[in-house]
């Protein structure tokens, strides 16, 4: 069936159960009803996707929609409080940023609100399961922050040139520590964090002296690299040597005594 027939259809299915809602024959909340709309959307968006149409457009459709129906009617059902609800939404467009990367990794910039986006609804569902108190909550999103472009490092390469991700990256991670450290009230966690400070420290440290004693290995392996493959300017100079005493002995023997 072709997308735009179904989209259609999907369109008069809603007219209809918005006409029996009014006339009061389907006795059903707008909001649940909206919420199915939003999942019957989504879903097809991904049907068609996977099925053929391998269009970026369905897929962030697909995302947005899916997700915000299933948030509507959780709440709906009273399985998730209200604040909760709307995050739903965030996640969909957190999932949309991330596959706008996985479908092209060139794209790599989409990484940093996808992963901001996720690292904020993860830390909103922990504060309605476990009640996160203010400080953590900032320390959690500060390092994940941080995490976000400790991933870019990761995922360097010739062509996206990340490098730069680390500086950012341990910058943020660092800060969050101290962060938590000068902002909690728990001893354990204030030697938790000194520990965890004195372990970056020694990783950093380990870290560069390995990349120092890997330069002149390197360096020599490229001269190697180099001699294999031209190595007319080495033979020269061997040769060039050898060449001149045996011109100063022929000299030698021209002289005329």
């Amino acid at each position: 069936m072709d997308i735009k027939k179904t989209f259609g259809i999907i369109i008069i299915a809603a007219g209809l159960f918005a006409l029996l809602h009014n006339f009061e024959i389907v006795n059903v909340n707008s909001a649940f009803l909206i919420s199915i709309l939003l999942i019957a959307v989504g879903g097809t968006a991904f049907y068609f996707y996977f099925k053929k149409e391998r269009s970026l457009f369905l897929l962030i459709i697909g995302y947005l929609a899916f997700f915000w129906g299933v948030g509507m009617l959780c709440y709906e059902l009273y399985l998730i409080p209200y604040r909760l609800k709307n995050h739903f939404f965030l996640l969909g467009v957190a999932l949309s940023f991330l596959a706008i990367y996985f479908r092209n990794p060139k794209q790599w910039w989409a990484i940093l609100p996808g992963g901001f986006l996720l690292v904020q609804f993860t830390i909103d569902v922990f504060d309605e399961i476990f009640y996160l108190t203010n400080s953590i909550s900032m320390f959690l999103l500060t390092l994940g922050t941080g995490l976000i472009f400790i991933y870019l490092y990761l995922i360097r390469d010739e062509k996206n040139k990340l490098l730069w991700a680390i500086f950012p990256g341990t910058a943020i991670i660092l800060f969050s520590l101290f962060q938590l450290y000068f902002t909690t009230g728990s001893d354990f966690i204030q030697i938790l964090v000194g520990f965890l400070l004195i372990l970056i420290g020694i990783a950093i440290v380990l870290f560069t002296r390995q990349k120092d004693s890997l330069a002149p290995a390197g360096e020599s392996a490229a001269a190697e690299k180099n001699m294999e493959s031209n190595p007319e300017p080495a033979m020269r100079k061997r040769i060039e040597p050898e060449k001149t005493d045996a011109e100063e002995t022929e000299k030698k023997e021209d002289k005329p005594e």
